[in-house]
């Protein structure tokens, strides 16, 4: 009996220990700060590679002039290259095969239809833009094989300057400048030829030829303009 007395005195007493506890414990967690955010991780800032260029050899074409070089194409295939030596009228053909040590194989003559102003090249076939001795009348484009024949011809648009195969050899892209004279009594205007391919370099004819104008290209924005007065937007 004693015992059983005391223990049902601290009863109470016990209760209300663990009952003030608790609550402590909740107090304590609701005052806590909430937990920090991650800071996240920056992400590095790539270093950008840098490309070296070191010079392996030159070409000298005897000539002092700018336009001995006007433009270039390599064919990887035959290790050649073909470059414009508009100072000469001709394309000089460089052998690459070591590249320390180039060594020009000979010329590709323009056939006295003007002077060369871009070289592309596809498989076997390099095409030449070429460009009226008075600029504005229309151009040319001849297509060589690799020992100089020339396959075809196509007339183009006014003073072609630059011209590229697409990846797949099937067109070809004639940006014709259509400059004008130097007293602007004639302007032609700016186009693109575009050539197909399709029939193979020997058996082009004009029906293969698109020319397309500028004259109708849409404008964006403000216009700022040089040319004079009356001009065109194809024509500038």
């Amino acid at each position: 009996k004693p015992l059983e007395g005391m223990f049902t005195m601290h009863q109470p007493t016990w209760t209300r220990t663990v009952v003030l506890l608790t609550g402590l414990a909740l107090v304590f967690t609701g005052c806590l700060p909430p937990a920090p955010t991650p800071t996240p991780t920056p992400t590095p800032t790539p270093t950008p590679k840098q490309l070296v260029v070191t010079q392996l050899s030159n070409h000298r074409t005897g000539v002092d002039s700018k336009a001995a070089q006007m433009d270039a194409a390599f064919d990887p295939g035959s290790s050649r290259l073909f470059v414009v030596n508009r100072h000469k009228t001709v394309i000089d053909v460089l052998d690459l095969s070591n590249p320390s040590q180039p060594k020009q194989m000979g010329t590709f003559g323009m056939m006295n239809l003007g002077n060369p102003e871009a070289v592309a090249v596809h498989g076997n076939v390099l095409a030449v833009a070429i460009a009226s001795t008075r600029i504005t009348p229309a151009g040319t484009v001849v297509f060589f094989d690799f020992q100089g024949n020339a396959l075809s011809q196509l007339t183009v648009g006014s003073n072609p300057k630059m011209i590229v195969f697409t990846p797949d050899g099937k067109k070809l892209l004639v940006a014709n400048e259509g400059a004008p004279d130097s007293k602007y009594r004639s302007d032609p205007d700016g186009t693109v030829s575009i050539v197909d391919m399709s029939a193979g370099a020997t058996a082009l004819t004009a029906s293969d030829v698109t020319t397309v104008t500028l004259s109708t290209a849409p404008v964006q924005g403000t216009l700022h303009r040089a040319a004079p007065a009356g001009t065109t937007l194809a024509q500038d």
